[in-house]
């Protein structure tokens, strides 16, 4: 799994110096390296805990905590303005690019990259379309959130 991430995250990255260089930082390059190291090691810490799964609820909670630990990533990475993760950044260049809402282009971005990996043999399920469809609103509501809470201090 890390190692597929190592792929993508370096096609997004090569996309995002032609479509969104001025959101990269060394963030955005520290991340790159990082994340499929911890993708491998989050999933070997859970894999104990997998036969849970087979709980509806469970499987809920656990998808809404991931999409949530993801979107608070992602608003400190943007809020750090020290370059976004490969994928915000692209996202982000392309928002200031077609004017619509960030929560919309990610939605789309997120959407395209799903229906990448299905063409390439991966698994699609509810939970990867639950993504797609409240990552970015996710993201989206925490920067106002944090946006207010900054201008009450």
């Amino acid at each position: 799994m890390g190692t597929a991430a190592y792929i993508y995250i370096g096609l997004i990255f090569v996309i995002d110096l032609f479509v969104s260089r001025k959101n990269i930082g060394w963030t955005t390059v520290l991340n790159a390296l990082m994340l499929g190291f911890f993708i491998d090691l989050v999933g070997n810490v859970l894999q104990p805990f997998y036969t849970l799964s087979d709980t509806l609820i469970f499987r809920i909670v656990l998808l809404a905590m991931g999409i949530l630990m993801v979107s608070v990533s992602c608003v400190i990475l943007i809020r750090l303005n020290r370059g976004k993760n490969a994928l915000d950044a692209l996202a982000w260049g392309l928002t200031e690019k077609v004017k619509k809402p960030y929560r919309l282009v990610r939605i789309c971005v997120d959407a395209v990259l799903m229906g990448i990996g299905w063409i390439l043999g991966g698994v699609v399920g509810l939970g990867s379309i639950a993504a797609v469809f409240l990552t970015g609103p996710t993201i989206q509501f925490l920067l106002a959130q944090l946006d207010k809470w900054g201008k009450k201090t």
